[in-house]
């Protein structure tokens, strides 16, 4: 009988820390969940110095993976009318972004740039503005020298429609 007593005392004592294991285990796992979202939206922020809405995309794919992390990610929010206000001052203030014009939309949707930009990622915006960050070299603008990989991250708002739109490349 004592022996029985101890052992299900042992084996009680087993269960407990086993589920606080397990506990402790979901929480990381959260926490880490949770990190990695805000730092996504840190990322873009920071990249195209605008603060990217504080809210899951209307459109999300992503096709990063393997060994060295290379794909794509388009991200698409359809703005209220406060928050493309709200855009439209931070990208005048930011210094970075561009007016869509001619030439811009021949470099964004004409033929595939020296880049690798892939232009049916992000439809055509006839009015609004852009900006191109080059995450190799921390400058903003359209690349004028070929590469061996790239990696990128390209905005677009569209005024038309009150889209913001958000390409980045890792070859």
């Amino acid at each position: 009988m004592r022996k029985k007593r101890a052992f299900l005392k042992i084996f009680k004592i087993f269960a407990i820390i086993a589920a606080a294991s397990f506990a402790v285990s979901v929480i990381f796992a959260a926490v880490c969940v949770i990190t990695i979202e805000v730092k996504n939206y840190n990322k873009y922020d920071k990249a195209l110095m605008i603060d990217i809405p504080e809210r899951g995309a209307d459109l999300h794919k992503d096709t990063h993976g393997g060994f060295h992390g290379d794909g794509e990610t388009v991200k698409m929010y359809e703005l209220s009318d406060k928050e493309a206000d709200n855009l439209i001052a931070e990208i005048k203030i930011s210094g970075v972004w561009e007016n869509i014009d001619d030439e811009a939309n021949s470099l964004l949707y004409g033929e595939r740039g020296a880049f690798a930009y892939r232009n049916d990622r992000i439809p055509p915006a006839q009015s609004g503005f852009y900006c191109v960050y080059d995450k190799q070299t921390g400058r903003y603008g359209f690349p004028t020298d070929a590469k061996f990989s790239f990696n990128y991250i390209i905005g677009v708002y569209s005024e038309d429609d009150k889209k913001l739109w958000m390409y980045e490349l890792d070859t």
